[in-house]
């Protein structure tokens, strides 16, 4: 089941041609890094956006998925810019 899970990103990005990020979980045994490898080891065609592992890849995946909405969200990107210049960081 964890193995499926490290595995989503890429089978979802073999079927969409939308961005897709992962995020690679936290585990006990490897401390995540056997995630980092199922989801950073994809094969030419299937790019996934691989973050760090745990909660800082996390939230790093959701700021990078605001970024590439404000491309072409003038909102989203005035406040995305608010965000940064303030003491949210």
């Amino acid at each position: 089941m964890r193995a499926a899970r490290a595995h989503l990103p890429g089978m979802i990005a073999a079927k969409t041609l939308v961005p897709v990020l992962g995020v690679p979980v936290q585990s006990a045994a490897l401390s995540g890094v056997d995630s980092l490898y199922s989801i950073v080891q994809m094969p030419r065609g299937i790019p996934v956006g691989t973050l760090a592992i745990g909660k800082a890849g996390a939230a790093n995946a959701a700021l990078l998925a605001a970024q590439i909405l404000a491309v072409h969200d003038a909102e989203l990107h005035q406040r995305l810019s608010a965000w940064a210049s303030g003491a949210n960081r």
